[in-house]
């Protein structure tokens, strides 16, 4: 539930179109009409995950269980749908990071039926998300013209195309993080704009840095994580990479009021 919570406060910086798509796709479910199944695609940590574990917050109270499975689940589809499909409960089947090699022919042959079989039962409880790094999480568009491998993909009713994050928008999101927790003041406040200034320095150091994992939401959130725990531990200046982190000494970000 904390979790659940904790989510619900993400802005979604770039991404609110595609979540207000999703999130009508969810009503359609809600009120027991038939939703489409849901492919969500794009970068690593570009928030396909995060949107889709929200739906928890923004529909739990109202009856919305999420069932997380693994790309070797997908063949057992059918079965957990004939079980639930009586359930006074909506259900979400999650398959996270999907994605099928050249040979996984067989996986991803049943897979396919698998979803067929969910589309042909007349259930309105339950509906399918699925996420990728591809567009096509078998084949690509481009190089393999074989229509099997390209149809698995136009099983899913809905396709979301999530944009590769911007500078702009890390940052807003790394913000907003770093405000939940407290760990800087009000953007808005004029008067600590020099703080900011570090703050922001300091984000893209982590993401742009040698070792940073690029510009995503989900570096935003290791850098504000690693950022909290530094202050919960006493971390000081010093025990800290200087080559990396040299905008630290500037930023005060309420360092200063130990909790």
């Amino acid at each position: 539930a904390d979790d659940a919570k904790a989510l619900k406060k993400l802005s979604f910086v770039g991404i609110e179109h595609l979540r207000a798509r999703l999130l009508s796709n969810m009503e359609f479910l809600m009120a027991g009409s038939k939703a489409q199944n849901v492919l969500l695609f794009g970068p690593p940590g570009s928030g396909k995950s995060t949107l889709c574990r929200s739906l928890l917050a923004d529909f739990g109270p109202r009856g919305l269980r999420i069932i997380e499975l693994r790309k070797t689940d997908l063949p057992s589809i059918p079965v957990i749908v004939n079980k639930i499909a009586s359930l006074p409960l909506k259900f979400v089947l999650f398959i996270d990071d999907l994605t099928f090699e050249d040979s996984e022919s067989e996986a991803w042959r049943e897979g396919k039926a698998a979803l067929e079989g969910s589309l042909r039962r007349d259930t309105q409880n339950v509906c399918v998300i699925v996420t990728s790094n591809r567009r096509y999480p078998v084949g690509n568009s481009l190089t393999d013209t074989t229509n099997e491998k390209l149809a698995f993909a136009n099983r899913f009713g809905l396709t979301l195309g999530f944009p590769s994050t911007t500078r702009a928008q890390y940052l807003s999101i790394a913000t907003q993080l770093a405000l939940d927790e407290g760990l800087i003041v009000d953007p808005c406040d004029e008067s600590d704009e020099e703080s900011l200034a570090a703050f922001e320095q300091f984000a893209l150091s982590w993401a742009l840095g040698e070792d940073g994992n690029g510009l995503s939401g989900r570096t935003a959130r290791q850098c504000v994580d690693y950022l909290k725990s530094s202050k919960e531990v006493g971390l000081s200046e010093a025990d800290l990479d200087p080559k990396l982190f040299s905008s630290y000494s500037e930023w005060s970000l309420n360092w200063t009021g130990q909790n």
